[in-house]
């Protein structure tokens, strides 16, 4: 995104992102908490920040998510794993003057990812 500038803060020393994993043992999104079963696929992200490592694994609902903001805004700025929601809600209502409705479609998409992970919940 041309013109887009994000005083983002810390950023890791070395990373890995992007890569498609399948789990081994359960895990959960780190955005929405939504539960990733033995042998379900997500995206993979590993860096070391101030020397230490970490790893976040997020659900291909959380990932689309993310893609239909960056493809409806300029510049999003995404602060930090686990807060994508937020992120994407403080964004969308700086936008929704130049977009009406923006910001309202934004939260219904956010409610269709809390409907989601409760309908998960039932499941397991």
């Amino acid at each position: 995104m041309s013109g887009c500038y994000c005083d983002d803060g810390d950023h890791p020393e070395t990373y890995r992102h992007g890569e498609v994993a399948k789990s081994r043992k359960e895990y959960r999104c780190c955005e929405c908490s939504k539960r990733l079963p033995v042998g379900s696929a997500f995206q993979f992200f590993w860096g070391v920040w101030s020397g230490e490592a970490a790893t976040y694994r997020t659900c291909f609902d959380c990932v689309a998510f993310k893609n239909w903001c960056e493809a409806h805004v300029p510049c999003i700025c995404w602060n930090s794993f686990g807060s994508m929601i937020d992120d994407a809600l403080e964004a969308m209502r700086e936008y929704d003057d130049d977009c009406p409705g923006l910001y309202a479609e934004t939260r219904e998409k956010v409610k269709a990812l809390y409907a989601t992970r409760a309908a998960a919940k039932l499941e397991a």
